[in-house]
């Protein structure tokens, strides 16, 4: 759910450009959907040691028997059902193109500062490596690509969970590209007649393998840099030279700067998961304390707590201690909502 209700944010950048109505009652189905989220972790718990008592607690709830059920039972099934009915809500004013959905804000972006210094640290690296490779070879110019593409795929690989063996995947697709474009794509474009059509046919059996590979998400890498490399080679146009030498030239410049790439992610490589995962609880501990020292509300803590939820999730690995520090950043998000209400009820008092 929390996966969801980030990618509904992240959503909202693109149609807030089409004008669209139904923006803020995304946000807010979104911010109550964490709601849900935060007070269903408090129902978990309650009920951790009897699952079965959750059908009575509803009952009595309905029934609207308050002596039945704990202040904290209330409590929790009182405000997920507020949320369920604002949810509800909004997506009928959404469907009848109301626009009398209240403003909200977007969910604050998360940005891990050492997260972002190791990448841009990698980025340098690679980039000044590339450089120096492409003066000594004479700063030719069909080695371009191999100073432009390493530098995109570190920002891209960055984020990804096994960048080192993704950029091999991607440097085998590049491998196999070369010979395809040297020996069939061009060999067979030089020997026709110039035509457009006869483009289209030598062209779409290789790179039709190459999309179809990318359809697998373990042969996606590879069809990646295949079909990229194999468009770089060709540089399909109305004057083709079919020089091969600076096709040559070109494929073992991207080879080599990917080869680079790999050796960078060996040397700065992403940081370890549950590292990560301590640097996000600790951010959402200082959330949670600049909330209680100033008095915010829920809603704020929702706000900045999103995408951190978010991220702790996305890096949760396949370990119990991953689960457990996801599950700690939960807790932390639950008390912040307990404590909102808490503070409400002492100052009504």
């Amino acid at each position: 759910m929390i996966a969801l209700a980030t990618s509904l944010n992240d959503d909202v950048n693109s149609v807030r450009y089409e004008l669209a109505t139904n923006v803020d009652a995304a946000l807010l189905t979104a911010s109550n959907a964490l709601t849900i989220v935060a007070w269903g972790q408090t129902i978990e718990r309650i009920l951790s040691d009897n699952p079965k008592r959750l059908a009575c607690m509803l009952a009595r709830f309905v029934d609207q028997d308050a002596h039945g059920c704990s202040s904290l039972e209330a409590v929790c099934l009182d405000k997920v059902s507020e949320a369920l009915s604002a949810i509800h809500g909004t997506c009928d004013s959404a469907a009848e193109g109301s626009r009398e959905t209240q403003r909200f804000p977007r969910f604050n972006r998360h940005r891990d500062w050492l997260v972002g210094l190791r990448t841009a640290l990698r980025s340098s690296l690679v980039f000044l490596s590339a450089i120096g490779v492409w003066i000594l070879s004479g700063e030719q110019a069909a080695l371009i690509m191999m100073i432009v593409l390493p530098v995109l795929l570190s920002q891209i690989f960055s984020s990804h969970p096994a960048p080192r063996l993704a950029t091999a995947k991607l440097l085998g697709g590049v491998l196999i590209a070369i010979p395809v474009a040297t020996l069939f794509v061009l060999s067979s474009l030089a020997q026709g007649s110039g035509d457009f059509e006869m483009l289209i046919l030598v062209l779409s059996a290789p790179l039709f393998l190459g999309l179809m590979s990318m359809t697998s998400p373990s042969l996606t890498p590879y069809g990646l840099g295949f079909c990229l490399t194999l468009a770089v080679l060709v540089q399909p146009s109305n004057y083709m030279t079919f020089a091969i030498d600076q096709c040559l030239s070109t494929g073992l410049g991207i080879a080599t700067g990917l080869g680079m790439l790999y050796a960078a992610f060996d040397l700065l490589g992403p940081p370890k998961a549950l590292w990560l995962q301590q640097r996000i609880i600790r951010a959402l501990n200082s959330d949670l304390e600049k909330m209680r020292k100033k008095r915010l509300s829920a809603n704020w803590l929702t706000q900045r707590a999103a995408e951190r939820l978010a991220f702790l999730a996305a890096y949760e690995p396949p370990s119990p201690v991953g689960r457990k520090l996801t599950q700690r950043g939960l807790k932390v998000f639950e008390s912040g909502h307990r404590m909102s209400v808490n503070s409400i009820k002492q100052h009504q008092a």
